[in-house]
């Protein structure tokens, strides 16, 4: 029988052997001073929390949280305009964007004009439900908005602005993760076949496509390397910079491991010893003379169907693709690791087993050389 303590004020929760969740809470003082307390039961959390809600109220007890929240008038779009200021400096320009995004797109046309004292998990379900149903967004974006809400309102519990967070009170079940399925990775010869299309018709994009196919490196890294990042002499990449979607400008990059120096191979120095030096990056537009813009995306997606490369593959493909072979290659996963800027091997473990059902049949035939 496991006890959580919350707040003081808030009341005790204990969960019975038969499953269902207690509260005592104190409700007042009798006439020889000693506190009151009374005791309720529920099923669920959700509706322990809803009958405390109803005490409360009928015997007019409120904790200091409580009373700071109703004294509070701050609307959704003054708390998460304070929030996102203090939050920012933390932030990578792509997370920035992404919040901001969120914001913008689907919080704020909905919540911005509530105060925050307002808002209800009734409300908190019933935008999920809206995005996903009428808007057909996906359950990684419903993931994204649900965490910038929960981040949000754990903010303003935290600064008395709301007693409770409304999520906390809500069922909403989102969409299942959707890993991408092994066939959207090409085999060795049809990247082979893309390699040479590119050569043949896309010189422009070939040395960066070949890096990605090479290196593994991220998009905004790739198109954020400057010439004095590449050593010929001691073959390597130096990755310390990107080039973010809405700023299209250089950025730091988004975690510690990310910065790294990896080594390269003489087939990948020899490709970019024939790039031209039109400007500091290594892969340069024809058009603006300076690095690519986001823009490359689509681009290299049109090449992609021209060589009917499986449905859905991107450029962040080419990473997964370097990644795969250097494992299923017997590579050592704490350099495949390092390599990818993974900020640790469980993230690499997590992407990647997936993607490599053979080294499951592998495993399972050692069996037959161990057991007769």
């Amino acid at each position: 029988m496991a006890t959580k303590r919350r707040n003081k004020g808030e009341g005790s929760i204990t969960q019975l052997s038969n499953g269902k969740y207690k509260m005592t809470i104190t409700i007042g003082k009798g006439l020889d001073g000693k506190q009151k307390r009374k005791s309720i039961t529920a099923a669920t959390k959700k509706e322990l929390f809803d009958k405390a809600a109803y005490v409360k109220a009928q015997y007019g007890v409120m904790t200091q949280a409580e009373i700071q929240a109703q004294l509070s008038t701050e609307t959704y779009r003054e708390f998460s305009k304070k929030m996102a200021a203090l939050q920012e400096a933390g932030l990578t320009e792509n997370t920035k964007n992404t919040y901001n995004n969120i914001d913008e797109k689907y919080l704020l046309p909905r919540l911005g004009d509530s105060r925050m004292k307002d808002i209800t998990p009734h409300m908190c379900e019933t935008l999920i439900c809206d995005l996903l149903w009428q808007n057909k967004l996906s359950g990684s974006t419903l993931r994204g908005i649900k965490s910038r809400m929960s981040y949000m309102f754990k903010q303003a519990v935290k600064r008395d602005i709301l007693a409770v967070n409304p999520l906390d009170k809500t069922d909403i079940t989102l969409p299942p993760k959707n890993r991408k399925a092994l066939m959207t990775l090409p085999t060795v010869e049809k990247m082979q076949e893309l390699l040479t299309y590119m050569k043949e018709k896309r010189p422009n994009l070939y040395p960066m496509v070949y890096t990605a196919i090479y290196t593994g490196m991220r998009r905004g890294e790739l198109l954020g390397l400057k010439w004095p990042c590449v050593d010929f002499d001691k073959k390597t990449i130096t990755i310390n910079n990107q080039i973010t979607d809405r700023g299209n400008s250089d950025a730091p990059l988004k975690t510690e491991t990310s910065y790294r120096t990896i080594y390269v191979s003489d087939k990948l120095l020899a490709v970019l010893k024939d790039v031209p030096h039109k400007s500091q990056y290594v892969f340069t537009s024809p058009a603006t003379g300076t690095h690519y813009s986001r823009g490359v995306t689509t681009n290299l997606k049109n090449i992609f169907r021209e060589v009917n490369m499986p449905e859905h593959f991107s450029m962040h493909d080419l990473r997964h693709f370097h990644a795969t072979q250097l494992i299923m290659h017997n590579a050592n996963i704490k350099v495949v690791s390092r390599r990818l800027g993974h900020k640790d091997i469980k993230v690499t473990l997590d992407l990647y087993f997936n993607f490599m059902p053979s080294m499951d049949e592998e495993a399972s035939r050692i069996m037959d050389t161990i057991i007769d």
